[in-house]
């Protein structure tokens, strides 16, 4: 047994333990999973090892650990990234049992990366370098070049170099980045010798035809070939200075692992697709990146997806970021996609390119419920004891009807209440319409969109008085006009009160009665002023109507009890007939007037009643006429009935009568106690 054989036969006990140290690793280091898939094995340990794994991950592949290299464990694979760590040859099972299926792996596609201690031009398969490689030929000495072990840490970039391989995900490789180690390599190829078109030089050791690194094409495949005993610097062995250890191990192996994944083969992309949000009917904002491996794929179109529906496409930026704003989530009912979370409701693909292989992906979608759209009002009203509502509609984002909202009123000392508003006042509205399968519920206020009902005109009106000189004064009372609904004086806030300057020992004369006082919210108040007049003598007098069988007789009177000559008092009727022309008296002329007290009509049974009988002339309809009127004064309003008697004559020959009590008005004298 060789030495050679010995040493990998001893090496082979460890591998168990080497695998599950390995396993281990990728699962420490692998954080995310890419399409494209990198194997990873070590000739010696006869197992990929987990010091392998960072540069692959670094470059953003999925790692694969192998613990062979047949066809079985190569299938899937995009790249085998292989590393012999003896300087004595290669290991019988790589050698033997593995590079035919190696070369069809990679003539079927494959990328080999393999860094290789073991340079040499040995015409022995065990030592020869030609032996490990892929190739073609018939004879296996036939267009592969010389090598020399020659060693040396000067490495050069060669010129024109690939964008990956210098400048790629681990950082940036330079003429100084990768020198001083012991040794930065164990040889080089010539490449003058390697008889194989589209070869390209990545690193060489001053002299560009001194290759350290270098690829050629095999089939559909690449082979990349370093004589970087790389596994030295993964394992951060050997006496190169940490910094150049670093280069290797951090910035040149994923750099690499870029280049063959991403540089020399169209391999699949990555599609990342960030999950999206929208409110329902709305427009969400789509993004998704494309990279091969770390790297971003720039300048490719990128198409976009909701729940299988093509909504558009966008280009991808330098970063390989793509962005589709303002992407429809529906534009009608019918078509908008409910509310809900849609677990790969977002899809994004790339169609790929002569670069790059196609690639898709999908992530969440999330409709959210949409605010509903409130339009609603209010309106200025005049108090008239009804509610008035505010008025409004509610519709979606499609302009659908959502029916109508609900309101509230707030008024202006902050009280809330949902019924509609009947008292005088101003009301701000808040409008609220209900929660939906697809629309929040929604509120809306205002300070602007008020209803507002003012107060309704209202008249306080004092009363006329009459009373004899030397006598008190009576009762001060008002009448209304401008109540609503049925309203009265009781339903006031505050009631008027009615004052006059006029006292017992006045003398005769009219004195104003001054009302003031009243108050409500929902009544606007005029106060209108009435007269008391304090005469020296009976008066008498008064307006109103009877209704008698198809007629109503309105009549308006007025008499002193002492007639004085040109103080001649007056009467005057109107009679209104439902089925015959109306009547016309006007008097001229009072021929006597009589007052008369009548006991036991007034107020408690002690008051007297005054009634006046006056007689005099006039005209009935333009003719000469004669009349006597009795009017009776039974006390305040609401003490009792005032009643009239009224006849007419026409050359003596009776032609009317008025009788009854008034259903509207009041006689007024100014004799009752």
């Amino acid at each position: 047994m060789t030495t050679l054989r010995r040493l990998l036969v001893a090496v082979y006990p460890i591998r168990l333990f080497l695998l599950a140290l390995a396993a281990w690793g990728v699962a420490a280091d692998v954080r995310a999973q890419s399409p494209i898939n990198v194997g990873y094995y070590d000739m010696a340990a006869g197992v990929g090892i987990p010091k392998q794994v960072p540069p692959i991950v670094a470059a953003g592949f999925t790692p694969v650990q192998l613990s062979d290299v047949t066809a079985a464990d190569l299938a899937g694979l995009h790249i085998l990234f292989v590393q012999n760590p003896s300087t004595m040859g290669y290991a019988g099972e790589y050698r033997a049992s593995a590079l035919g299926a190696i070369q069809d792996a990679v003539n079927a596609g494959l990328v080999l990366i393999i860094h290789d201690r073991s340079l040499n031009a040995s015409a022995s398969p065990t030592m020869g370098t030609r032996f490990i490689l892929p190739r073609n030929a018939p004879n296996p000495n036939a267009g592969f070049p010389v090598v020399s072990n020659t060693r040396t840490n000067d490495l050069t970039i060669s010129d024109p170099p690939p964008p990956l391989f210098i400048d790629g995900p681990g950082g940036t490789i330079t003429n100084d980045s990768l020198d001083d180690g012991m040794f930065s390599n164990m040889g080089f190829v010539m490449l003058s010798t390697l008889m194989i078109p589209g070869k390209q030089g990545l690193l060489h050791t001053g002299s560009v035809n001194n290759a350290v690194t270098f690829s050629y094409p095999l089939g559909d495949g690449f082979v990349i070939y370093s004589s970087i005993p790389l596994d030295m610097f993964l394992k951060d062995m050997g006496m190169a200075s940490p910094a150049v250890r670093d280069a290797f191990k951090n910035t040149y192996a994923p750099n690499v692992l870029a280049h063959a994944g991403c540089g020399l083969k169209a391999l699949q992309a990555t599609v990342s697709v960030v999950p999206a949000t929208g409110y329902y009917g709305g427009t969400a904002t789509l993004s998704a990146t494309v990279r091969c491996g770390v790297i971003p794929v720039s300048g490719v179109t990128v198409d976009f997806s909701l729940n299988g529906t093509s909504v558009g496409s966008a280009e991808t930026d330098a970063s390989g970021v793509a962005t589709l704003a303002n992407a429809s989530l529906g534009s009608s009912p019918d078509s908008a996609i409910p509310v809900g979370r849609y677990a790969s409701g977002v899809s994004a693909a790339f169609a790929g390119t002569l670069q790059y292989g196609a690639g898709s992906g999908t992530a969440a979608l999330t409709i959210e419920k949409a605010p509903a759209t409130i339009t609603y009002s209010g309106g200025a009203f005049g108090y008239d004891g009804m509610p008035h509502a505010a008025t409004g509609f509610v519709t979606g984002v499609f302009e659908e009807s959502l029916g109508t909202p609900s309101f509230t009123y707030t008024d202006q000392k902050g009280a809330t209440t949902d019924a509609a508003p009947v008292n005088a006042g101003r009301y701000v509205i808040t409008a609220t319409s209900e929660e939906t399968d697809n629309y929040l519920s929604t509120t809306v206020s205002s300070s602007d969109v008020a209803v507002t009902i003012t107060p309704a005109p209202l008249k306080v009106i004092a009363d006329d008085k009459d009373r004899l000189i030397g006598t008190p004064n009576p009762a001060l009372t008002v009448t209304y006009e401008g109540f609503v609904a049925g309203e009265s004086a009781a339903t006031l806030d505050v009631q008027p009160t009615g004052t006059t300057s006029a006292v017992i020992t006045s003398p005769a004369g009219t004195y104003p009665i001054v009302v003031s006082g009243a108050s409500d919210t929902n009544y606007a108040i005029e106060n209108v002023s009435g007269e008391l007049t304090v005469s020296p003598e009976g008066r008498i007098h008064g307006s109103g109507f009877v209704d008698t069988a198809g007629a109503r007789h309105h009549f308006v009177l007025d008499s002193r009890e002492t007639i004085v000559s040109g103080e001649k008092g007056s009467l005057t009727l109107r009679v209104d007939r439902e089925t015959e022309a109306d009547d016309v008296f006007v008097s001229q002329v009072l021929t006597s007037v009589i007052f008369k007290n009548s006991p036991g009509f007034g107020p408690g049974g002690n008051a007297v009643v005054d009634s006046v009988t006056v007689t005099g002339i006039g005209t009935w309809n333009d003719v000469a006429a004669t009349f006597e009127a009795t009017a009776l004064d039974k006390g305040e309003p609401a003490a009792g009935n005032d009643a009239v008697t009224i006849k007419i004559r026409v050359a003596g020959k009776l032609v009317n009568t008025t009788n009854g009590t008034l259903n509207g008005g009041n006689i007024q004298s100014n004799r009752i106690k």
